[in-house]
């Protein structure tokens, strides 16, 4: 699932909610994050939530694969 722009907001459940049912359904789910130019700090708990249920990512920014592994639970 390519994603792009910022994660914020009500984008966050919109988001979740679609890769959960992808996830539910036994699918493989990877998020491509190349186009995405802010995540909030919701936004972040949310991919850590997605990656647990066993979502993978692709093209993740340098900016954004630092602030998931240093962005505090």
């Amino acid at each position: 699932m390519k994603i792009e722009g910022r994660i914020v907001s009500d984008w966050i459940h919109v988001v979740e909610s679609e890769c959960q049912k992808l996830l539910a359904q036994g699918k493989t789910l990877s998020l491509d994050l190349s186009g995405v130019n802010f995540v909030g700090a919701e936004g972040v708990l949310m991919i850590r939530r997605l990656i647990d249920q066993g979502c993978a990512l692709a093209n993740c920014p340098l900016f954004i694969h630092h602030v998931l592994c240093t962005h505090t639970k």
